[in-house]
């Protein structure tokens, strides 16, 4: 057998490629979800402390709830950069897969992560997404007001 014969084909080395792409993507997708439990229980719990803080009349209890409170959402926090961080490594090394893929391919068959990805800037568009029309709806009311103020 020759050196030839151990190489991976073209063909062998994409598929070797999408199984990898694809585990990612699963992870990116896990981590997501993973984030949504967090903030959920994290919601959950909050609104626990708030309703101990307000059944407990007492300065002690104002005060204990508001430090679990703080500590909650640093919690929250923390837990998000770290999950949103492992999502950008992957995102990485899909950017590197989609490449390596379309190379061997000699076509540009993969292309979401360059055109729509992470480290494309999708996080800003999906908050322009959100808060565009309520950034509309602010400047409509303000406009409204001024010109109800203007005209008394």
């Amino acid at each position: 057998m020759g050196d030839q014969d151990k190489a991976l084909s073209k063909m062998e080395k994409v598929q070797v490629l999408m199984m990898e792409h694809n585990y990612l993507k699963t992870e990116i997708f896990e981590q997501n979800k993973a984030m949504y439990q967090v903030f959920g229980v994290g919601g959950t719990v909050s609104i626990a402390i708030i309703a101990f803080m307000f059944t407990n009349k007492g300065i002690l209890a104002i005060i204990f709830g508001m430090i679990l409170v703080c500590l909650l959402v640093f919690f929250m926090y923390a837990v998000s950069r770290m999950m949103t961080f492992i999502s950008y490594e992957a995102s990485e090394r899909l950017l590197e897969i989609e490449d390596e893929v379309n190379t061997l391919a000699e076509a540009r068959l993969l292309t979401w992560e360059h055109t729509h990805g992470i480290r494309t800037g999708m996080d800003d568009r999906r908050i322009a997404f959100v808060l565009d029309p309520i950034k509309a709806l602010c400047r409509r009311c303000s406009e409204i007001i001024r010109g109800n103020t203007r005209s008394n």
